[in-house]
């Protein structure tokens, strides 16, 4: 719960959590219909850069790229009963950061040093 970042320096406020890590993290029960399906897919239209996602605690997904539209096959993962979904986006200032350490790279002067090294649009750094 953070105030409206692009309102006069609720950015810099909010500056520290950039830096933590996020989880989420859904059960659901899926319909009968669905199961019925010969295949089930899940697709993501915006997950952020940086991330890894579980469906019943197996790796389903590994991302890196803000731009692009993920679809996974889950058919053979879906449980009849409870399934949880979990979403781990790591932050991609410190992923930056450190590969910015191993090699720096030139970039824009009023966003973070490092931002050219993932595949995020750069006005997201500031």
């Amino acid at each position: 719960i953070i105030g409206d970042p692009y309102y006069r320096d609720n950015e810099y406020k909010t500056l520290p959590i950039f830096y933590d890590d996020c989880i989420f993290e859904r059960t659901f029960v899926p319909e009968n219909t669905l199961l019925m399906a010969d295949k089930i897919l899940l697709r993501f239209y915006g997950i952020d850069t940086m991330s890894k996602v579980y469906l019943n605690g197996e790796l389903i997904l590994t991302t890196d790229n803000m731009f692009r539209e993920y679809t996974c096959d889950i058919t053979e993962l879906m449980h009849k009963e409870s399934n949880m979904l979990s979403v781990r986006i790591a932050s991609p200032c410190n992923h930056i950061a450190k590969k910015n350490s191993e090699v720096p790279l030139w970039g824009v002067g009023s966003t973070m040093a490092g931002y050219p090294h993932i595949r995020k649009a750069h006005y997201m750094f500031g």
